[in-house]
């Protein structure tokens, strides 16, 4: 491997005047140096590429869509693009620990063979001073240094931001689907562990995701694009039995969430008796409710304290 190998850092940007520049001076700021910000415009029709051409630095490069075409394009738009030996995938509204990329570069030196790295995330509100760290998503707990197929699978599919090999990106033809706004991300990296590569995880949590309102809520058309990714991972080529069984076991938990939505949206309008009334209908929904409770009670009492944006 190269001793400097440069890496790729692919942005994509839609309507995200507010947040890029962040995003943007996470990755300047990294203590490794040999790097390419690649950010796709993706239709935005705020000041989006205009606070990208504010950066006076020569590694940035600002690619633009005429038309708003959805993340995974933009990806691609990124990937083809890259000059680099990795791509290093952010989100416009997102940053980085200082770090993150020097830790990655030493995984990988020290994994002895191709891999994708990937690595904690740390859960941080929206707040007016910037971004206000929460907690991590807690993905150490469920995947080791090494991981395959069927572990993360088992792990729940949690969401990654991975860092990738470009050689095996074009080796096996990988590319983010493009009609999908919801899970591409988790498709892409089943088809990298489809294509035989493994993931270094980095136990630490140096990616910032920003909790912004409606950042972790459900919708229905969020969740019926995620069926959409399960339905066609099962119906691809290349996953074993025991793969197979855990995607179809993942896509029932989300087609109970897509179940819980009128539930949900009864709860947020305070209308209570309508919540009850779809329960005593479908009383399997109690579990759904109860694994859902805690979780929305613990955010709402961390952002309150903190004044972050509410979902």
């Amino acid at each position: 491997m190269e001793s400097t190998p440069l890496v790729s850092v692919v942005i994509p940007a839609f309507n995200a005047e507010s947040t890029i520049r962040n995003a943007i001076a996470s990755v300047l700021s990294q203590t490794y140096q040999h790097t390419e910000i690649l950010v796709v415009d993706d239709g935005s029709s705020d000041g989006t590429s205009a606070v990208v051409n504010e950066f006076a630095d020569e590694r940035i490069r600002l690619l633009r869509h005429p038309s708003n075409m959805g993340p995974g394009a933009a990806r691609n738009t990124g990937i083809q693009a890259a000059k680099g030996v990795w791509i290093a995938l952010l989100d416009a509204d997102d940053a980085w620990r200082q770090d993150r990329l020097a830790k990655f570069l030493d995984a990988a030196d020290e994994s002895g063979g191709e891999c994708f790295l990937a690595d904690d995330i740390q859960l941080c509100f929206d707040t007016d001073m910037g971004l206000s760290p929460w907690k991590s998503a807690d993905i150490s707990r469920k995947l080791t240094n090494w991981v395959e197929l069927t572990d993360f699978l088992n792990a729940g599919a949690p969401a990654l931001k991975p860092m990738i090999p470009v050689r095996h990106i074009k080796r096996h033809g990988l590319w983010f689907e493009t009609g999908c706004r919801m899970g591409e991300d988790l498709e892409f990296v089943c088809h990298l562990f489809r294509t035989g590569l493994r993931l270094k995880f980095v136990r630490e949590p140096m990616y910032l995701y920003r909790l912004m309102p409606g950042s972790l809520s459900s919708n229905p058309e969020r969740l019926r694009e995620l069926l959409a990714v399960y339905d066609r991972l099962l119906a691809s080529s290349g996953f074993g039995e025991k793969e197979r069984a855990l995607l179809a076991r993942l896509r029932n938990e989300v087609f109970q969430s897509l179940g819980f939505e009128p539930v949900r949206h009864a709860l947020v309008r305070g209308s209570y008796g309508e919540a009850v009334g779809h329960l005593l209908r479908k009383p399997k929904l109690f579990g759904v409710l109860l694994r859902q409770l805690p979780k929305a009670f613990d955010y709402w009492l961390a952002a309150r304290r903190v004044g972050g944006a509410l979902r």
